[in-house]
């Protein structure tokens, strides 16, 4: 996550040291000026100074395992206990995103793919609280309150979405499959950029359905995109926004940590499997990964997982909180993939203290998920 800036730094002490070089040996200055000649020891030893300070910079390729292990994919509550619950979102406008933030955010999931590369979508940032309160349905009565000052709404409209009896257009285009995939590709981009730059995320997916069933129009939230127009990014296009349908709200905000149960409890399962090739044969599941590892408790276990030729077992030793060795205690692999898997694997774990984003190693990528699925068997709570 660092990254030293040496370039300039080192071009400008350079420039110095030929100056002071110059000056101190046989330069213009005189001998008898007075100042004492500067050793090049001395210069080394402050470029080295200067050029060791390191400066905390994004690496996209840590993006995963911080996704993971700080929670961060976790979404504000909603759900009402006694009369007065709280949100999960910071309440006043401290939490809210700043406009160079929600212009990142925005023009990143403006990213997303889309069928036929037309991008057939149009958003809305809605900043106003009470007109958010009402779309979010969240001014009424025993509805939990979770867009305040410290929030704005997006909205997310879809081409595709209405049926032939409601488009104004000649062309009746009508494809809710595509049409909905195409959002929700949309929406996942959005959230993803609004996590990557340290805020949260509530989605609401149903605020439609018992105002405007499957295909038909929703008359009060077409003021929102009413004169407006979106653009084919296949062909340049314009075509106007009156025929795309509401979709889906996506609350951004900032957590407020200082909220106990501010975060949903709801789990995210691991729902995934290899496909083997073979029907009907049994499914392997990945094993979850731990949640957090930096409160992983102290001690020596072992876990196992299936290679290519049968299963590794690993000990994994924890000290202080941290990944502190992992052994190979047993496998049944080729001697060769498993020593290339194991050196690099094991690294790359004990360097990241996670076994999320773990790369596996060319040439031996079963061996490789072998390991990296066993230790994170060991770590399982």
């Amino acid at each position: 996550m660092k990254q030293k800036r040496v370039i300039s730094i080192l071009a400008i002490l350079l420039c110095a040291a030929m100056i002071l070089s110059a000056c101190t040996n046989g330069g213009t200055t005189s001998p008898d000026a007075g100042t004492a000649p500067v050793e090049p020891e001395v210069i080394t030893e402050v470029i080295t100074e200067v050029v060791t300070e390191v400066v905390e910079v994004f690496d996209p390729a840590q993006f995963v395992s911080w996704f993971y292990e700080e929670g961060t994919w976790r979404s504000p509550v909603n759900r009402v206990e006694a009369t007065n619950w709280t949100a999960g979102f910071i309440e006043d406008a401290s939490g809210r995103p700043s406009y160079a933030d929600l212009e990142i955010i925005m023009n990143t999931a403006s990213l997303a793919s889309s069928a036929r590369g037309r991008t057939p979508w149009y958003m809305v940032v809605v900043t106003d609280t009470e007109t958010q309160n009402a779309i979010t349905q969240s001014d009424a009565p025993g509805v939990p309150r979770l867009t305040s000052d410290g929030t704005v709404t997006v909205l997310i409209f879809g081409e595709w979405l209405l049926d032939e009896q409601y488009r104004t257009d000649t062309v009746k285009t009508f494809f809710p499959r595509e049409g909905y995939i195409n959002v929700g590709i949309l929406s996942a981009y959005l959230n993803v950029a609004a996590i990557s730059m340290g805020y949260s995320t509530r989605m609401f997916m149903t605020l439609a359905s018992p105002n405007a069933p499957l295909g038909e129009r929703w008359p009060e939230v077409e003021p929102f995109i009413v004169g407006r127009e979106y653009t084919w990014g296949s062909t340049g296009d314009a075509y106007t926004t009156d025929n795309m349908k509401f979709a889906i709200a996506v609350v951004i905000g900032t957590m407020d940590e200082t909220i106990e149960s501010g975060a949903t409890v709801a789990g995210r399962p691991h729902n995934w499997s290899f496909w083997d090739g073979v029907a009907g044969a049994p499914v392997v599941l990945p094993t979850p990964l731990p949640a957090e590892v930096i409160e992983l408790e102290d001690g020596v276990f072992e876990g196992s997982a299936d290679g290519y030729n049968g299963e590794i077992v690993v000990r994994v030793t924890v000290e202080n909180g941290e990944i502190a060795d992992i052994e190979i205690i047993a496998h049944e692999e080729d001697e060769l993939f498993m020593s290339m898997a194991a050196e690099d694997v094991i690294a790359q774990i004990l360097t990241a203290q996670t076994v999320a984003g773990i790369d596996t190693v060319a040439g031996a990528t079963e061996a490789s998920e072998g390991i990296i699925n066993a230790v994170a068997s060991a770590l399982a709570p």
